[in-house]
């Protein structure tokens, strides 16, 4: 019996893994199109490819790199959170 608790509290302190979504629920939640995903992974926008076609991407990732990223029309940084609701325009 009290491996089996040993087990449990082993179990506990193992670090949960964040999962991976595709390129459209990754556009889902961050409000933008499918195509803009596909021009932030041309630009080195962090993900995995599983196979032959699939791209998958952490979310956590993906937004820590929309706040470094430097991009002309600074579609990233508003994505990011700094400007929400806003039209694009930095204050």
């Amino acid at each position: 019996m009290a491996r089996h608790g040993h087990e449990r509290s082993e179990a506990a302190m193992a670090p949960v893994t964040e999962r991976y979504v595709d390129a459209r629920e990754l556009a889902a939640v961050l409000g933008v199109s499918t195509t803009t995903v596909k021009r932030w992974v041309a630009a080195g926008c962090p993900s995995e490819t599983w196979g032959m076609r699939v791209r998958r991407f952490q979310l956590s990732a993906v937004q820590a790199w929309l706040r470094c990223a430097d991009t002309l029309d600074r579609t990233p940084q508003r994505l990011a959170g700094r400007n929400r609701g806003g039209h694009g325009h930095q204050e």
